[in-house]
């Protein structure tokens, strides 16, 4: 679709964040810039995006316009004498173009208030030293490719295009072999690239300067792998010389003279050691047997308590050994006898009839009766 001046004025109009006026133009496939004297200069910013404009060329006399948005087209060209049409141009973003040489931004240099670029997407970025040649180029840039340009790369662009190496890449004839700079200046160079380093925030940057570095550096001679000398390793030490091991000795035969030559009290002291030990050892058990046969046993704890705590018809189970009845004098047991046994406690029950000798198991009933039973056969 041609760029006629009745698009232009139907064209959406409005003000953007930056509370400038904005004509948008974008994605109705305009080949060729034209007619763009219809807006009359009333726009801070030309939205030309996703068309496929060829060549930035054909500005007229446009003293408000600071902004152009071409994004997404196909320019591998710019008017030389661009800056004429639009003097106050400061941000130009080319995102997305057909831009490859270095040369094709010599063109920019006439823009003094250029300070924002963009080239993303062009050819022209996978060139050696893209960003080093446009920071040279255009020394009035503060943006870059949306990244800040640090004074550290405008000077390394300055003292590299100012060398004879500089001037190769200008005229085309350097090739992409690195390009080593004066020795003279190669160490604060190098010191200023490490500090750039160490103050880098994206991995693309420190990649770049370690590239910068390593173009700089002289190139290192190969040296040899130094000789490994190899250390026979020791023979083993001989057996019979481990201390560890000792073989066994002969005895000498002034030992095996003097072994006879003990008294016959020691001969028979020696004897009966062994048979003192296995005396011991016998007599060890029988010892602990009888240390447990002399050991008393511990009487059973007195169930009277326990049996005072139930209530008086609780059946209450007695130790299975018998209990001898106490002996009882005449005035006890009249006593007992004068009593009604069934006025009597549980316990004082099972007393009567412990003394009697009469089992004592059973409920209060079953007691007051075999009391009574008793009583009955003793009158």
């Amino acid at each position: 679709m041609r760029l006629t001046a009745e698009l232009i004025l139907n064209a959406r109009a409005h003000v953007n964040p930056l509370r400038e006026r904005e004509l948008d133009l974008r994605g109705y496939k305009i080949p060729v810039l034209e007619n763009l004297g219809a807006t009359k200069d009333g726009f801070d910013c030309l939205d030309l995006s996703d068309n496929e404009i060829k060549k930035l060329e054909n500005f007229p006399r446009l003293k408000r316009l600071r902004m152009l948005l071409l994004h997404n087209n196909k320019i591998h060209r710019i008017q030389d004498n661009l800056s004429e049409s639009i003097p106050n141009l400061s941000v130009l973003l080319m995102t997305n173009n057909g831009l490859s040489n270095l040369t094709d931004v010599d063109a920019l240099r006439c823009f003094d208030h250029l300070d924002t670029l963009s080239l993303i997407g062009n050819p022209v970025t996978r060139k050696s030293y893209y960003r080093e040649y446009v920071i040279h180029t255009l020394p009035h840039l503060r943006v870059l490719d949306f990244k800040k340009i640090r004074p550290v790369e405008r000077e390394e662009a300055v003292r590299l295009f100012n060398s004879l190496a500089g001037k190769k890449i200008v005229d085309g004839t350097h090739t992409d072999e690195p390009v080593v700079a004066p020795a003279s200046n190669a160490r604060p160079t190098l010191t200023q690239l490490k500090t750039a380093i160490a103050q880098a925030t994206s991995v693309a940057e420190v990649e770049r300067l370690e590239a910068q570095i390593k173009a700089l550096s002289p190139p290192r001679q190969h040296q040899p792998p130094a000789p490994v000398s190899v250390v026979p390793t020791p023979p083993p030490a001989p057996a019979a010389a481990s201390p560890k091991n000792p073989s066994p000795r002969k005895s000498s035969p002034k030992k095996a003279a003097s072994s006879p030559k003990k008294s016959p009290a020691k001969e028979a002291a020696a004897v009966a050691s062994p048979a003192k030990k296995e005396a011991a050892v016998v007599a060890s058990p029988a010892k602990k047997e009888a240390v447990k046969k002399e050991s008393p046993v511990k009487a059973p704890k007195s169930p009277v308590k326990a049996r005072a705590a139930s209530s008086d018809d609780m059946e209450v189970d007695e130790p299975s050994t018998p209990v001898k009845p106490a002996a009882q004098t005449p005035s006890a047991k009249r006593a007992k006898l004068a009593t009604p046994a069934s006025s009597l406690k549980v316990t004082e029950l099972k007393e009567e009839l412990k003394r009697r000798g009469l089992p004592t198991k059973g409920v209060k009933a079953e007691l007051v009766a075999r009391l009574e039973a008793d009583d009955a056969q003793h009158d």
